[in-house]
């Protein structure tokens, strides 16, 4: 029996800008020097109300933390192509909220 594999999307250039964005934001709000935390909890908080919650849940998983989206379909038991179509909307709505263009 031949095993199926999923052959991830492209990423837009302005989703993965934004998917950098959001890392930068989240990162800054966990280890930045307590003076600039602040700040950084709240960009990531105007970011997140920009998603929904399984959004949210995806981009601290794998912009924030660095996982794997394989890694993250084994932990949630979602298929990677529902992931992916999360992520991707998620990209996108940020990439809108960060101002960035194709």
């Amino acid at each position: 029996m031949a095993e199926l594999t999923f052959h991830p999307p492209f990423v837009p250039r302005r989703g993965k800008m934004a998917s950098l964005a959001y890392a930068k934001a989240y990162n800054k709000s966990r280890h930045a020097h307590p003076s600039q935390r602040a700040a950084g909890r709240e960009e990531l908080e105007a970011a997140r109300a920009q998603l929904t919650r399984v959004e949210t849940s995806i981009m601290d998983m794998v912009a924030g933390r660095g996982a794997m989206m394989a890694g993250v379909a084994r932990i949630t038991g979602q298929r990677p192509e529902d992931l992916w179509k999360a992520y991707l909307s998620a990209c996108d709505k940020l990439a809108t909220h960060y101002g960035f263009r194709n």
